[in-house]
């Protein structure tokens, strides 16, 4: 899964992006966000996947400019709106994102795409890309450039 994901940020066809704050050589703390279409909004969505900060940089502002790149980034695309989710249990996470964005009150749910015990046959859903996702189609090591 990392060496996929990896992958999909040098990918130009992936829209999927990821800001990094680099110290030392290394990438301690990094986000990431891919743009989706949704029918409401009719324009571009930005979903902030993952924001990961190094307990050593946490209260330094890293988090928050790592947001604020992918909110930059996500204006310059014609995103209306970067949206994500925090666990309730991650208190830091939960006062820096009630300080730079608004709770929505929306509670997520999750399960498979198909019921337990139901069928395996995947119906045609219209989604497949006009070429394989970037994983199908290489099985080369993670980029050097990737690597911390």
């Amino acid at each position: 899964m990392a060496r996929c994901t990896w992958r999909r940020f040098f990918d130009g066809y992936e829209p999927v992006h990821a800001p990094v704050a680099a110290r030392g050589g290394a990438l301690p703390d990094l986000a990431h966000y891919p743009f989706h279409r949704s029918a409401i909004p009719l324009g571009p969505s930005c979903y902030l996947q993952d924001l990961f900060t190094a307990e050593a940089a946490r209260g330094q502002g890293v988090g928050r400019a790592l947001i604020e790149t992918a909110c930059a980034q996500a204006q310059r695309a014609g995103a209306e709106r970067v949206y994500w989710q925090t666990h309730a249990s991650h208190a830091a996470a939960m006062r820096l994102h009630g300080r730079v964005a608004t709770r929505s009150g929306l509670p997520v749910y999750r399960r498979p795409p198909r019921p337990p015990g139901g069928s395996r046959r995947r119906a045609a859903d219209g989604l497949s890309p006009a070429r394989p996702p970037t994983c199908a189609r290489s099985a080369s090591p993670v980029p050097a450039t990737a690597r911390s």
